[in-house]
């Protein structure tokens, strides 16, 4: 890979997202300096720095915090309550579905 620079279209292309998500990125100021030069309104990527950086945050992601700890791992129910009939809502009184083949005003 060159160590040139790639337009804001080409590294989308190359992290297979759209050139309005790498704008996202930009506001949000995901790109460190040096891995890009901005002139006007033009921004050029250095595309092996950008890679390297996006890596390197996914790493740190990956690993837990050892303050923090693991991850606490959520368990689904393994049974559902029973649905009692003084929680259920009749749809009609709720949901009322006009009639709109007659000629009456709604």
């Amino acid at each position: 890979m060159s160590s040139g620079y790639v337009t804001k279209k080409e590294l989308a292309e190359h992290f297979l997202v759209a050139p309005t998500t790498v704008e996202g990125w930009i506001k949000k100021g995901l790109f460190p300096p040096g891995t890009f030069i901005k002139v006007g309104r033009t921004y050029r990527f250095k595309l092996q720095e950008v890679e390297a950086h996006f890596q390197s945050e996914a790493l740190k992601l990956a690993e837990p915090d050892p303050e923090e700890g693991a991850p606490v791992q959520l368990e689904l129910p393994l049974e559902l309550p029973e649905a009692r009939a003084e929680d259920t809502v009749e749809a009609e009184d709720e949901f009322a579905i006009p009639d709109f083949d007659s000629d009456e005003d709604v």
